[in-house]
């Protein structure tokens, strides 16, 4: 299952500030199946709505990674499983 988590987020954060200096470009890719909505309800806890500052505190960081991702300085990829979508660095 492709799983957003601290983890996850904390580990593409560590490679953006690589590809500054260490190489030209980075490609975020995986291995695991697409989301499905049955995954991200059985797995997040946040599906009863009880969670509210845990999911907000998520949103949040999984945003700021993504704003990140979009600013790097460097081209970054990210390909899913058979899929692609990316953008070129703002110069």
């Amino acid at each position: 299952m492709n799983a957003i988590s601290a983890d996850l987020i904390a580990m593409i954060h560590k490679g953006l500030k690589r590809v500054e200096t260490d190489f030209d470009a980075m490609v975020i890719a995986n291995q695991a199946v697409i989301f499905r909505r049955r995954e991200l309800d059985a797995g997040s806890g946040w599906s009863a709505g009880q969670e509210w500052d845990e999911l907000q505190h998520a949103v949040k960081q999984f945003q700021n990674i993504n704003l990140a991702i979009k600013y790097a300085p460097k081209p970054v990829v990210v390909a899913p499983q058979g899929m692609a979508a990316g953008a070129a660095a703002a110069k």
